[in-house]
């Protein structure tokens, strides 16, 4: 319904129709003004057409009983006048046609300015769905329409994330969603926080260590790996390779780790591990050992 709205409006933004708007407010009152300059000039001439007619009532009573004119200045001066007489009509002509125009200009300015006025309304209500669907509205968290879906299956995922972050941390650390922005800026809604439980603390999942951060990191992605199969019955995820990040983990936190990948390979799921450490050798039952020989080339060792 939104886009429909949008695609209806004749104009861009609000503020491209209150400029139209006033473009047509400001034609008006040059059309008014005109208008009333031409019915000046029209009153103007009709009272000199008054004028020159009594003057030339006035002459024609002169030449018919006598004016001590000569017979060619009395001609002279009826041309004069039937020239005068002639400039005046069409004057008179110019500006009844000025005022047609003009009145004919503003009726088309008042009729837009209607429409305008109606297309401004549509556009409000417009603009205010579009600024709720983006999150641009003043003095609330700017959460878009999308990102308000996506912290609904965040939150499952976290909460799926957090069985094995608990376990793989000893109980330290919880993931949590972060419900306002840092200092109240930009936007909202999918950021991350951490819950120490050893010292009651909440911070961001930036504070983590390097292996912490590995531990979050599996967590979530195993998280995100049970929703989509609990939410799209017909889609296995049956295979998992983790690549690094064991190195930067402690000995402890190093076993946690492992012991929730064995854990998902006990059931129905292939885990592989891509690692240098050293210590994961002897945990990993099946393997495939890439050598360098000298030559240059490198072989590989598969232990089953």
């Amino acid at each position: 319904q939104l886009e429909k709205e949008k695609g209806e409006l004749r104009f861009d933004s609000e503020e491209a129709a209150k400029n139209k708007l006033l473009e047509l407010s400001e034609k008006i009152e040059e059309r008014n003004k005109a208008l009333e300059r031409a019915e000046t000039e029209l009153n103007a001439s009709i009272s000199k057409l008054a004028a020159l007619s009594a003057g030339y009532e006035e002459l024609e009573k002169l030449l018919s009983g006598g004016s001590g004119l000569s017979r060619e200045e009395q001609e002279q001066r009826q041309k004069t006048i039937t020239e005068e007489i002639g400039r005046l009509d069409r004057e008179s002509n110019i500006v009844c046609s000025r005022m047609e125009i003009n009145r004919t200009a503003l009726g088309n300015i008042e009729s837009k300015a209607e429409k305008l006025s109606e297309l401004e309304k549509n556009y409000t209500l417009v603009k205010s769905l579009s600024d709720t669907a983006g999150g641009n509205i003043n003095g609330k968290e700017k959460v878009t329409l999308e990102t308000y879906i996506q912290m609904t299956y965040f939150d499952r995922i976290i909460n799926r994330a957090n069985k094995r972050f608990m376990s793989m941390s000893d109980g330290q650390y919880e993931l949590k969603r972060r419900r306002t922005s840092e200092k109240n800026q930009g936007k909202v809604g999918l950021d991350l926080d951490v819950t120490d439980h050893y010292n009651g603390s909440e911070r961001s999942v930036k504070s983590l260590s390097g292996g912490e951060s590995f531990m979050a990191s599996l967590s979530l992605a195993l998280g995100l790996s049970d929703e989509i199969q609990e939410a799209s019955g017909g889609i296995v995820l049956d295979a998992m390779f983790v690549d690094e990040g064991f190195g930067t983990l402690s000995p402890e936190a190093l076993n946690q780790s492992v012991g929730a990948l064995v854990s998902l390979a006990q059931g129905n799921r292939l885990v592989g591990i891509i690692s240098h450490v050293e210590e994961l050798k002897g945990r990993i039952d099946k393997q495939l050992i890439v050598k360098k020989d000298r030559i240059g080339g490198s072989y590989v060792d598969m232990i089953v």
